[in-house]
């Protein structure tokens, strides 16, 4: 979260700047405008276009100085300061060339990275579990024993004349039982997160700058609204946090899946136009069974003042070749740069000309 308030004040900032300049910029086109209309040198016309050009600019300018007032005051507030303390970030104008030690990486992420924390107590509660499971299935045995005396007769007293001793010694053990379930017991399965055998949607959408009382309000109270009309509906819950939030959508065990998908794509599609200018077209994931077993344990977040491929050209060397050498993990990723394209622009009129031959 401290991440993300410094990089939205960082970017606000940056705005503020650049709008500050293009204010500027506008104005002084408008005043050479002005000058020049006076020598007859361009039209009323021209001159009312400045002007506009200006206004905007101004109007520009207010509302990222509202932004940047607005990420100044959440990043004040985490760090427990005065919310009208003056906060300004100083960020390079050159990115630096640098090299990422691999094992101080992995020590401060072993160290850092709460979610590695949850899986490790995961871990330990259900060897707890397990270690219990089997304390219980180990070898019992009851025994019981009766001694008595019984005879048969016509009446009570040929019942009770030279009586026939019988000891019977009754041995109840569970013995079978419970090898076969120290047997069985290998094949128990063992997870850290128990298997969710409902099917769901969660849909989730961002509106930047938006406090979670707003997110609620504009955004997911509607979307809630509209997909309560989905049918086969077991449950639903949302989130919502600065800036974002997400619905879930807990189906019934028999729903199709698909068809519930295609019908909540159906009605956020008719619900989009009123949704407040800003929010991001909402997604929708579906998850079926035991997919939070397929999904990442662990997902790290990198943030550097460089572009986004360039940023993922790094990840990938350094953070996807050490991740990769550790025993027990099947699989590295990395994600949300983009890449590099190649844009070809050619003259439709001269490559229809019969002097140039195309390729056949």
């Amino acid at each position: 979260m401290a991440i993300q308030y410094f990089f939205s004040l960082a970017g606000a900032q940056a705005g503020y700047e650049l709008a500050t300049q293009q204010s500027a910029q506008c104005d002084t086109l408008y005043a050479i405008g002005r000058r020049r209309l006076g020598i007859a040198s361009i039209t009323q016309t021209d001159v009312m276009r400045l002007r506009l050009d200006a206004v905007k600019a101004r109007a520009a300018r207010t509302a990222v100085e509202v932004e940047l007032k607005e990420a100044r005051m959440r990043l004040a507030s985490f760090l427990s300061m005065n919310p009208n303390t003056e906060l300004r970030i100083s960020m390079p104008g050159i990115l630096p060339d640098f090299e990422i030690d691999t094992r101080k990486a992995l020590e401060m992420m072993h160290r850092n990275s709460y979610e590695l924390l949850d899986v490790e107590q995961a871990v330990l509660e259900a060897e707890r579990t397990l270690d219990k499971v089997r304390k219980q299935m180990r070898f019992q045995a009851t025994v019981g024993a009766s001694v008595g005396f019984n005879q048969q007769g016509g009446t009570v007293g040929e019942a009770f004349s030279d009586p026939m001793r019988q000891d019977i010694t009754v041995c109840v053990a569970a013995a079978c039982l419970s090898l076969i379930g120290m047997a069985l017991l290998p094949l128990m399965p063992l997870k850290l997160s128990p298997s969710s055998p409902m099917p769901r949607l969660t849909v989730s959408y961002r509106l930047v700058g938006a406090t979670s009382k707003v997110v609620e309000t504009e955004v997911t109270s509607r979307l809630e609204a509209v997909l309560a009309r989905l049918g086969n509906v077991s449950g639903m819950s949302s989130r919502s946090d600065n800036g974002s939030g997400s619905i879930t959508i807990r189906l019934d065990r028999h729903a199709d899946i698909d068809m519930a998908r295609f019908e909540a794509s159906m009605l956020i599609r008719q619900a989009w136009p009123d949704l407040p200018p800003g929010t991001t077209y909402p997604a929708i994931r579906v998850s079926r069974t035991n997919d939070r077993q397929q999904g990442p344990f662990m997902v790290c977040t990198i943030n550097a003042p460089a572009g986004s491929a360039r940023i993922q050209e790094a990840a990938r060397k350094v953070f996807g070749t050490a991740f990769a050498d550790v025993d027990g993990i099947s699989d590295v990723s990395v994600t949300g740069g983009a890449s590099m394209e190649w844009i070809v622009e050619y003259d439709s009129d001269r490559a229809g000309s019969p002097a140039l031959p195309w390729p056949t």
